[in-house]
């Protein structure tokens, strides 16, 4: 799945709940807390689950896209400090153990005076080799998690890296043009990657537009009439991010209403392909834990989205007893 989009760690959870027919919650999180799969940041500068040993590859790749992330939260940050200090600094204040975001940003102003917490802490979790602590919880990862440093080889070939890269991009969301996989993983590299495509054994095809899209040799191109299952997304799913044009799978009349920054992200809902819908969980203190579902044209929910959403808040509060309120926006 070449990474789950993880900016709250039950979304991973989910993300791989809808895709895996026979996904065991169970051995999902023990591949966490034995530390096969990590936390941390990469693709757009965002929170990603991924197989440790692919960190350890696209780790070193990421750096200028999470460079330019910083530079974008806090102008002139990076004029003022160096990467070599921080580096330094950090490892530091980690050998007595790993430290919460917060813990961290107050233990570095100390050494760079003037600065503020927030920006020093958040510089050392995208710029630095830092991986969150998991613990033994439902979701693997506390609201307020530790940060630790890990240990990564030395920088690879950046050809051979951006092809492994690409190779598994396209295995999870091809067909794709190079443009999808650069708004995708937030990468540039457009000779490099021009290169890369045309000396590797893809196939290749062209769309309306004539833009020239990618695939594995061994994918399938599923029939254009084969009906699209209804699925629920969590927030900030990679469905909704691999792709440049994110029409799609979402309208552009209805994008600012789901695909926003604060507050946070609503869960979508998938039928025919397409967002038609928004979901969220609300499951207060004593109250019935109830799935709330807002939809933007279908009136009547049909059967399979009924069942789909029956299934969803099954798996989410784990109680037979829920409820499932829809409304039309």
């Amino acid at each position: 799945m070449c990474g789950l989009n993880a900016q709250y760690a039950s979304s991973a959870f989910l993300s791989a709940w809808v895709r895996v027919s026979d996904f065991s919650e169970e051995a999902f999180r023990r591949s966490i807390l034995n530390g096969r799969m990590v936390r941390a940041s990469l693709m757009r500068g965002t929170l990603h689950i991924v197989e440790k040993e692919d960190y350890s590859e696209w780790r070193p790749l990421m750096q200028p896209v999470l460079k330019r992330v910083v530079n974008s939260f806090f102008p002139g940050l990076l004029n003022r400090i160096s990467l070599e200090q921080l580096s330094h600094e950090v490892k530091n204040i980690l050998m007595d153990g790993p430290l919460t975001r917060a813990e961290m940003g107050r233990r570095l102003t100390h050494r760079f005076k003037g600065e503020p917490p927030e920006a020093l802490a958040f510089a050392a979790r995208l710029l630095l080799p830092l991986i969150q602590v998991p613990s033994p919880e439902r979701w693997a990862y506390p609201n307020q998690p530790r940060y630790t440093w890990i240990e990564i080889p030395d920088e690879a070939s950046i050809d051979g890296v951006l092809a492994s890269l690409f190779l598994s991009y396209l295995k999870a969301f091809g067909p794709a043009s190079l443009a999808d996989f650069q708004a995708w993983s937030g990468l540039t590299y457009t000779a490099k990657l021009r290169n890369i495509a045309s000396s590797m054994n893809l196939l290749a095809y062209r769309d309306q537009s004539g833009r020239t899209l990618f695939d594995t040799r061994d994918s399938k191109i599923v029939d254009k009439d084969t009906p699209a299952p209804v699925r629920f997304l969590p927030d900030y799913d990679n469905t909704l991010f691999a792709h440049r044009n994110r029409d799609r799978v979402i309208d552009p009349s209805i994008r600012p209403r789901v695909i926003r920054g604060t507050p946070r992200m609503p869960g979508t809902v998938l039928i025919g392909g397409f967002v038609e819908g928004t979901w969220s969980a609300i499951n207060k203190g004593g109250g019935t834990p109830k799935l709330r579902i807002q939809l933007f044209k279908h009136n009547n929910p049909a059967l399979e989205l009924r069942e789909e959403a029956e299934r969803l808040a099954h798996y989410i509060f784990r109680s037979e007893k829920t409820e499932t309120a829809y409304t039309k926006v």
